[in-house]
Formats: structure tokens, C-alpha cells, sequence
């Protein structure tokens, strides 16, 4: 019996040592991040009352449910954003608005890469359609005259049936419509093609 006790001594020496180690490394994080705000205020030395009150103020908002990077942000938004910060005690009256920049911010940024996603999709999309409008237009060059003519009068019929009034059937809609028409027996034409 006295071997377990023993044991279950040192086991809550281990356990105690690693909290303080850690209540430690977390109270240096805390006062290297008030001294940082402090010295990017132009202050060369930070004064121990200035660091407690740094660690004081930090800790505080930690223990409202704030996270260290947030926490850390909020330091960094309040130096850029706020003029005559003379003090890190501002800081639990900003860091909601430094906190929502940066959602914004985030929101912003996401949009844009959206924004350019989409476009370079388009771009994609159109280089696309650019080759293969050409790859049409090779195709109905190589066709008969006859087939030729064919396939433009049934594009124009088309383009009547869809409502455009044939004075505004121009040679670049007529080609368009006539590509629509390739497209669809472009296996077959192909086929023909190449058998000749």
C-alpha cells in the first residue's frame, strides 16, 4: 500500500509541474505580446506595471472565451486602427470591431477570389468555344459548295424560326447558328470528310 501512494504522489507532482509549466509558457506569451503593443507604440522600455497590466487585460479576455490569435489580432488592429492609443486597456472595448474587420476583411477576400475564379473559368470557357469555332469553320470549309449553301440556308431558317428578322441575320449570327448546325452531325461530316 505505501507504493501506491508513492506512486499517486509523484503522479500529482508530474501533473502539478506540467500546469505550472504551462501556466508559465502562458503568462510569457501574454507579457511578450503586451511588451510587442507597448514598443509599437514607440515605448523603447516597458515598465513591469505596464507588463502586469498587459498580462492582466490579456488574461481577461482569454478568460471571456477569446482565443490567443484573436486576442493577438486585436493587439495588432488596435495599433494600426485606433490614433493616440496610449494604453493596452482599450482593448476589451475594441476587440469586437478589430474582431469584425477581420471577418470583413476575410468576406472581402473570399468574394474577390471567387470574382477571379470566375472569370478565369470564363476565360477558359471562351478560349474553348474560340477553338472549337474554329475546328467548325475548318470543317464546313472542307464541305461541298452545295453542302455548303445547305447548311447556311437551314442556320438562316433557323434563325427566322427563333424571331430574328432577316435583315439582322449578320454574317457573324449566321455563322454562330451554322456552327450550332455542325456541331450536332459534326461526327458524321467528319466521317464524310475523311472518306473523301
Amino acid at each position: 500500500m505505501n507504493i501506491f501512494h508513492t506512486l499517486w504522489s509523484c503522479r500529482r507532482v508530474v501533473d502539478k509541474s506540467e500546469r505550472f509549466k504551462e501556466i508559465e509558457d502562458n503568462l510569457f506569451y501574454l507579457e511578450s505580446l503586451a511588451v510587442t503593443f507597448y514598443k509599437s507604440l514607440g515605448q523603447e522600455k516597458v515598465s513591469a506595471v505596464l507588463r502586469r497590466e498587459g498580462i492582466i487585460a490579456l488574461q481577461d479576455l482569454i478568460d471571456e472565451g477569446y482565443t490567443k490569435e484573436e486576442v493577438s489580432f486585436a493587439l495588432g488592429w488596435a495599433v494600426d486602427n485606433i490614433k493616440n492609443i496610449h494604453s493596452i486597456r482599450i482593448l476589451p472595448k475594441v476587440i469586437g470591431q478589430a474582431l469584425g474587420d477581420k471577418e470583413s476583411k476575410r468576406l472581402v477576400e473570399e468574394r474577390e477570389k471567387a470574382e477571379q475564379q470566375k472569370r478565369i473559368e470564363e476565360d477558359k470557357q471562351r478560349e474553348e468555344e474560340r477553338k472549337r469555332g474554329e475546328e467548325l469553320d475548318k470543317i464546313f470549309e472542307r464541305l461541298p459548295k452545295q453542302k455548303q449553301a445547305k447548311l447556311e440556308e437551314r442556320a438562316q431558317e433557323n434563325l427566322i424560326e427563333q424571331g430574328v428578322h432577316p435583315d439582322f441575320i449578320l454574317p457573324t449570327l449566321l455563322r454562330l447558328e451554322r456552327n450550332k448546325l455542325l456541331e450536332k452531325k459534326k461526327k458524321s461530316l467528319v466521317k464524310t470528310l475523311a472518306e473523301n
